[in-house]
C-alpha cells in the first residue's frame, strides 16, 4: 500500500513537472491569465489521470497518455499561451525527455538496492530539485535555441521527438526494446549518433557564419576608425586654414594701409 501511494504521488509529481517544464521551455507565462491557465491545468490533468487510473488501471493510462495529456498540453500552449505549433510540440517532447532523468535514477537505485520502495523514495526526493535546476540553467537556453531560427528549432527538436516515438513504440505499446532484437536495441544509439552528426554539422555552419559576421564587424570597425581619423585630420586642417585666413586678412589690411599711406 505504501509503495502504491508513493508511486501515485510520483506519477502526479512527474505530471506537474512536465506541464511546468513544457510551459517554461516554450517561453513561460507572460500574463496573469497565462499563469492561471497553467496553474489550473495541473489539477485538471491530475484529477483526470487519477480517476482514469483508478477506473481502468495504470497500463491503459500509460497507453492513452499521449491523447490524455500530451496532445491537450500542446493545444494549450498553442491557443492559451500563443506559441507556434512547432515550439509547442518540441517543448512538450523536450520536457518528456527530461522526465526520463529521475526515472533512470529510480531504476538504477531499484536495481542496486533490490527495493522498489527505495527507488520510489529517491524519485520523490530528486524530482523537485531537478525541476528547479532545469528551470535555472536549462529552460532559457532551450527556449533561445529553439527560437533563433526554424532550422535550429527542428534540429533541437529532432532528438526529443524521435525519442518520444521510439520510447512509446518500443516500451509502452510493445516490449520490443527488451525482446532481445539487436536492431531495435541499436536503434537508439544510432539515433544519438545521427543527432550528433547533424548537430555538429549545423554547429560548424553556424560557427562559420558567426566568424564571417565577426570578421565583417572587425573590418567595419577598422574602416570606422580610419574614417574618424580622417575626419579629425580634416577638422585640424580646417581649423588651421581658418587661422591662415585670419592672418592673411590682417596682413592684407596692413598692406592696404601702407599703400594708402
Amino acid at each position: 500500500m505504501i509503495l502504491y501511494i508513493l508511486s501515485s504521488v510520483n506519477y502526479g509529481c512527474v505530471l506537474i513537472f512536465g506541464i511546468l517544464l513544457s510551459a517554461g521551455i516554450s517561453g513561460g507565462c507572460e500574463t496573469k491569465r497565462q499563469k492561471w491557465v497553467i496553474a489550473l491545468a495541473c489539477p485538471v490533468f491530475l484529477a483526470l489521470q487519477i480517476s482514469l487510473r483508478a477506473a481502468f488501471g495504470l497500463d491503459l493510462v500509460e497507453k492513452i497518455y499521449p491523447v490524455l495529456v500530451h496532445l491537450p498540453l500542446i493545444l494549450l500552449l498553442i491557443f492559451a499561451l500563443g506559441r507556434s505549433p512547432g515550439i509547442a510540440l518540441v517543448s512538450v517532447y523536450t520536457a518528456y525527455l527530461c522526465c526520463e532523468l529521475p526515472n533512470w535514477v529510480r531504476m538504477v537505485i531499484t536495481e542496486a538496492t533490490h527495493s522498489q520502495l527505495v527507488g520510489q523514495i529517491c524519485y520523490t526526493l530528486l524530482i523537485i530539485p531537478l525541476f528547479f535546476i532545469l528551470r535555472r540553467y536549462f529552460v532559457r537556453a532551450a527556449h533561445e535555441a529553439m527560437t533563433c531560427s526554424k532550422t535550429a528549432l527542428w534540429l533541437f527538436g529532432a532528438l526529443p521527438v524521435a525519442y518520444y516515438f521510439f520510447d512509446y513504440a518500443t516500451t509502452i505499446y510493445s516490449n520490443a526494446l527488451y525482446s532481445g532484437v539487436r536492431a531495435i536495441n541499436e536503434s537508439l544509439p544510432a539515433l544519438l549518433i545521427a543527432f550528433y552528426v547533424a548537430f555538429l554539422t549545423a554547429y560548424h555552419a553556424q560557427a562559420e557564419r558567426s566568424y564571417q559576421a565577426e570578421l565583417q564587424s572587425s573590418m567595419l570597425e577598422v574602416k570606422w576608425s580610419q574614417a574618424q581619423t580622417q575626419m579629425n585630420t580634416l577638422r585640424r586642417v580646417q581649423t588651421q586654414t581658418a587661422v591662415y585666413q585670419h592672418d592673411m586678412r590682417h596682413h592684407l589690411t596692413m598692406l592696404e594701409g601702407l599703400i594708402a599711406a
